[in-house]
């Protein structure tokens, strides 16, 4: 018994057909190249940023230099709320007169930068 599929795959392909299997392979084979070197940046990239010097280990210095860090606030304020953008932070604090001010102070110079009163 012979099956008509295997005959139909022993043929030979058209001339035209087999031009057209050669282009989808060359195709093919271009794309796998342009992906291999693309992962190839890509993970360069990724090794390159990993063994940079930088941000990350000066903030963790940073971090330790400044974890025993004091404000001084003014006699009798009370401190309400406060909030950290980079290397300032911004205090809300209440007054003996009932009066709220914000304090602007930068961590890095380790000074108030700015002051501002709140209501009358």
């Amino acid at each position: 018994m012979t099956d008509t599929n295997q005959i139909d795959e022993d043929k030979p392909l058209d001339p035209e057909v087999e031009e057209i299997r050669r282009r989808m392979v060359r195709l093919l084979v271009i794309s796998i190249g342009i992906m291999v070197v693309g992962l190839m940046a890509v993970f360069g990239a990724i090794f390159y940023k990993i063994n940079q010097p930088g941000e990350p280990q000066a903030a963790a210095k940073a971090d330790a230099a400044l974890k025993n860090l004091q404000i001084r606030l003014p006699e009798g304020a009370r401190h309400v709320a406060s909030d950290l953008d980079g290397e300032r932070v911004l205090l809300t604090i209440e007054l003996t007169n009932g009066s709220r001010q914000l304090l602007v102070y930068d961590l890095a110079n380790s000074k108030i930068t700015g002051r501002y009163t709140l209501g009358n």
